[in-house]
């Protein structure tokens, strides 16, 4: 499945997905998969571009409860993704093939991790609480594309 290109996603930027525009955060000297990132912030969710290339978007966390249903939509329709907040890990599955990793750092929530996109490659982590997705990080960042690809081939 394809999904948004490179050039296109660096370009992202939360405040334009938010009507929450007074509960942005700017974010500075973020320390983040061994670089420093520049962002917004709303919560928990996090929209990043690296120190070192302040025009470009890296990262972007989405907690969904930090949008309304119509934001997480008009989101995923600009990301390109061919499924909703209300997926299933099965449903991800048929998508992106099986998660190439799978961590658990709390009782109820476990995060599947997969790469994605044929021509430009991605890092997509989904973290399911209770069979629903609740947080979802997309990421073009070398760091975390090469750190899969390592943790798939030691298993």
């Amino acid at each position: 499945m394809e999904i948004i290109n490179y050039k296109d996603f660096t370009s992202l930027r939360l405040s334009d997905f938010t009507s929450n525009q007074e509960n942005i955060t700017p974010i500075e000297n973020w320390e983040f998969w061994e670089d420093i990132w520049l962002g917004e912030s709303i919560r928990f969710s996090e929209w990043l571009r690296l120190e070192s290339s302040p025009e470009s978007t890296q990262s972007i966390a989405i907690h969904f409860r930090d949008f309304t249903e119509e934001e997480i939509l008009r989101i995923f329709n600009k990301l390109k993704f061919q499924f909703t907040n209300n997926v299933s890990l099965k449903e991800l599955e048929k998508l992106f093939g099986g998660s190439l990793n799978k961590s658990s750092f709390a009782e109820n929530r476990i995060t599947y991790k997969f790469l994605v996109g044929e021509k430009e490659q991605y890092y997509l982590s989904c973290t399911f609480d209770s069979e629903k997705l609740t947080y979802l990080v997309l990421m073009n960042h070398q760091n975390a594309i090469n750190s899969l690809k390592e943790s798939t081939n030691k298993q």
